[in-house]
């Protein structure tokens, strides 16, 4: 999103398995948010033939330069048959204001990886996820925020319900750099 810009509308990118046979998709997504820019993103991941397996395979970077905004959404409502496994990298400038919010409706095995990079001063940001599942469905969210600026804010939260003998597990770290003051 170029300097300055504020998008009016959320963008929404919606993939979609559907497939005879087997299917294996890989997908890598650059988000680079200029100084001053803000948006808002959608990105959903559907099962249409659940009885099909599927492998889906994500790598999401995110840049957010100084005073830039971006709140990112990742809806997943897959079949027992798929297995997911999303990786989120971003990277935050000072001023910047982040929010990641992973959803899991329902899934096969689904493993989220949330690694985030708080370089600059002044920056805010939440990382969340909520997942539902069931029947021998697993859901496994991993994440570590790195601060290495002053006057940083960082929160986050996860939760799971979960049934019969579906599975969650999360693992969350924070790690303050020498020098680096958190408010």
């Amino acid at each position: 999103v170029p300097k300055g810009v504020a998008l009016e509308k959320p963008l929404q990118l919606v993939n979609i398995f559907s497939s005879p046979t087997p299917l294996m998709a890989i997908r890598r997504v650059l988000i680079v948010m200029e100084e001053g820019a803000s948006a808002q993103l959608l990105v959903c991941d559907h099962t249409q033939d659940c009885a099909q397996k599927y492998l889906s395979s994500q790598i999401v970077e995110i840049a957010l330069n100084a005073n830039s905004r971006l709140d990112y959404y990742d809806l997943e409502e897959s079949g027992e048959g798929t297995a997911r496994c999303s990786s989120i990298y971003a990277r935050q400038e000072s001023g910047s204001s982040l929010l990641i919010n992973g959803m899991t409706l329902s899934c096969g095995n689904t493993r989220n990886d949330y690694a985030i990079e708080i370089a600059g001063d002044g920056c805010d940001t939440l990382l969340a996820g909520m997942a539902i599942a069931s029947g021998h469905q697993h859901i496994d969210n991993n994440s570590s925020v790195n601060h290495r600026g002053s006057h940083c804010h960082s929160r986050q939260l996860f939760k799971y319900v979960l049934d019969d003998d579906a599975s969650g597990a999360f693992e969350g770290g924070i790690m303050v750099n020498e020098g680096a003051v958190m408010t």
